[in-house]
């Protein structure tokens, strides 16, 4: 028994290492909230070929973070010198099925380039290390995503003003829950962040004061929605981050910061 519970610790930490669940999250979530009838072509290896890429992003990403999250959590920092090339293959297998299939390349080479570029140190600057920009940018990337899937790649209809002011009238919620998320998870990474550069939320008021600001963000998107009815994450989600916010302190285990990940995707996975 003690042995099947490390083993269980272990595929844990190293799922959460490569950030596998925050690419799960992100598959069942564009799934679950793309126009699948009538499409053009496969709804599941479109969305599997943007998972991917998303790992690629985070393993890319890590890899250039590797100074900071060995300061913040030396278990978690990606030591593989090859980070690179898995990374790349990652980018390059979604486009080989693209190409198959006849879909656009153009829109998925955006995500691609902007990605490295995002995490990328030219020197000693890097557009990641900007206040907020980080965090913006997840937002960004994971909601203009779900829009460019369903548009393009799924409808395969050209993008106009009418259907992008439709999408974000709908996805609003999302990209502000994502944006508050990434706030949260910066909790974890302070010290690190302030040792590199990186300009956060956390590392600009301090952990105490982050939290307060995190749970207040979190309250009023869960009042917001619960009164519109745009629960796109049920408000048990929220109270979960809130109480745990509330226990939460700055040496707490790492292990934490992850639970909310797997309860978004429990969620999904029980109502849609």
């Amino acid at each position: 028994m003690k042995n099947y519970f490390l083993k269980s610790s272990q595929l844990f930490d190293s799922i959460n290492k490569y950030r596998l669940h925050i690419a799960a999250l992100y598959f069942f979530l564009i799934y679950s909230y793309i126009y699948t009838k009538n499409t053009v072509y496969s709804p599941l290896f479109t969305c599997l070929a943007f998972t991917l890429c998303l790992i690629g992003c985070y393993i890319f990403n890590r890899g250039m973070d590797y100074e900071a999250d060995t300061i913040n959590n030396s278990s978690e920092a990606l030591k593989s010198k090859y980070f690179l090339a898995i990374s790349g293959i990652a980018f390059t297998l979604p486009i080989f099925y693209f190409i198959y299939s006849g879909q656009p390349i153009i829109p998925y080479l955006f995500f691609v380039f902007s990605s490295i570029l995002y995490s990328y140190k030219f020197k000693s600057f890097r557009i990641k290390d900007l206040f907020l920009f980080k965090n913006l940018w997840a937002a960004l990337s994971w909601t203009l995503s779900i829009y460019i899937i369903n548009q393009i790649y799924l409808r395969n209809q050209p993008m106009t003003m009418e259907s992008f002011l439709g999408f974000i009238k709908y996805f609003y919620p999302l990209f502000i829950t994502i944006l508050t998320f990434e706030i949260f998870y910066d909790l974890k990474d302070i010290v690190g962040d302030r040792k590199v550069g990186t300009k956060t939320i956390p590392t600009f008021f301090g952990f105490n004061k982050s939290k307060y600001i995190i749970s207040s963000l979190f309250a009023l998107q869960a009042a917001f929605l619960f009164t519109k009815h745009q629960s796109i994450f049920r408000i048990w989600i929220y109270a979960l981050i809130i109480i745990l916010l509330i226990f939460i302190k700055q040496h707490s285990s790492q292990r934490l910061y992850h639970l909310p990940v797997y309860g978004f995707i429990l969620h999904l996975l029980l109502f849609y």
